[in-house]
């Protein structure tokens, strides 16, 4: 999940050391290619929202929360690793592939970081959002999109 936009993938396992060393599996993921995975997972959240079948409703909202759930746990090891990031030019990196996208995720869809704030007075829900509990752990990567403490008028 971590990279399986911008590396390729095998169906299947890989138990041989030398193959993932060749493949370059066992080296440190690039901020680069997580922050890049975590837009493309965006666009492809809403692509497959978008597709999920009218035909038998319980089945659609079995899959949808399905897929929320394994969004979660994803995201929140993406934005763990991006969390990290200490210098000017990898948060200048990350910046740059999230800017004007999608990429926040708050449990069932993904918001830009223009359309949320640390706290809002009004429930303006699905234009305006709060940054939830579990987002607020990560500050260091939040404040790289100068998040509003609150919205204005």
């Amino acid at each position: 999940w971590l990279a399986s936009y911008s590396k390729r993938l095998v169906d299947g396992d890989v138990h041989s050391h030398h193959l993932k060393q060749l493949f370059g599996w066992l080296d440190t993921m690039s901020v680069n290619d997580v922050s890049l995975q975590l837009r493309m997972m965006s666009k492809t959240f809403q692509l497959v929202k978008g597709g999920l079948a009218d035909d038998d409703e319980n089945l659609k909202q079995d899959v949808f929360v399905s897929l929320c759930q394994k969004y979660s746990s994803e995201v929140g090891r993406m934005y763990h690793i991006l969390n990290k990031v200490e210098s000017d030019y990898d948060m200048n990196v990350i910046s740059s592939c999230l800017h004007g996208s999608s990429w926040l995720w708050m449990g069932d869809g993904f918001v830009s970081s223009d359309h949320i704030a640390y706290t809002s007075s009004i429930n303006a829900q699905p234009y305006l959002f709060t940054v939830p509990p579990d987002l607020a752990c990560f500050r260091n990567l939040l404040s790289a999109f100068n998040i509003r403490t609150t919205f204005g008028s």
